[in-house]
């Protein structure tokens, strides 16, 4: 079966504490409704607690640990898992929140849009503390507006669907967050996908 026509591989980025597990059993529940059939957890010691709750499976999803000195550089996260990312796309999750999302929906956005890249945008009433993602009427991301450019909007939900183009470019080049490349592939099929909602915090701070 050809890469492109499977459900994506996802790789949960653990950068800071865990929360409580009932936030981190709600991501794979998402997860698993989109027929995600592995999931690979990266980080450092925070991953114990996680194999502890979830284990090897969660249902018919598939669940991997992979340990990184350095969890908050995602790109070296990425590179250590690069060989079990096999799938065009690759669903990549950022663990400080995420936006309930319909992933079946987001993927069928995603493909239907010929994207690159596609960034869930979660839509708020107050973006003085985030940059704002500016889509054109296509949902093409044409820029990224200052925290105190525009008061509403929509955020980054972290939350990708990669091509392993976009991968290959995240781990090659000297970027450590998937927010400092997306710049640069503007005008080069990246892409938003809005989504209302609470964003449910899944980490707590560092």
């Amino acid at each position: 079966m050809h890469p492109s026509a499977r459900k994506p591989v996802a790789a949960i980025l653990v950068d800071r504490p865990v929360a409580d597990a009932a936030r981190w059993k709600r991501l794979l529940e998402v997860l698993l409704d989109a027929s995600i059939k592995r999931a690979i957890f990266c980080g450092n010691g925070v991953l114990a607690e996680l194999q502890r709750d979830f284990g090897e499976r969660f249902g018919r999803l598939e669940l991997r640990y992979t340990d990184c000195e350095h969890p908050d550089d995602h790109r070296e996260s990425l590179v250590l898992i690069k060989d079990q990312l096999d799938t065009d796309p690759v669903l990549v999750v950022g663990n400080a929140h995420f936006a309930e999302v319909d992933l079946i929906d987001m993927l069928a956005f995603h493909r239907w849009s010929d994207a690159e890249a596609t960034m869930l945008l979660h839509d708020v009433c107050d973006t003085s503390r985030e940059s704002r993602v500016v889509l054109n009427e296509l949902a093409e991301v044409i820029g990224f507006a200052s925290p105190a450019a525009a008061p509403r909007g929509a955020i980054d939900g972290q939350i990708y669907l990669l091509s392993q183009s976009v991968l290959d470019a995240l781990c090659r080049e000297k970027h450590s967050r998937e927010a400092e490349l997306l710049p640069h592939w503007i005008g080069h099929g990246l892409f938003g996908y809005r989504v209302p909602g609470p964003l449910v915090e899944t980490s707590t701070a560092a």
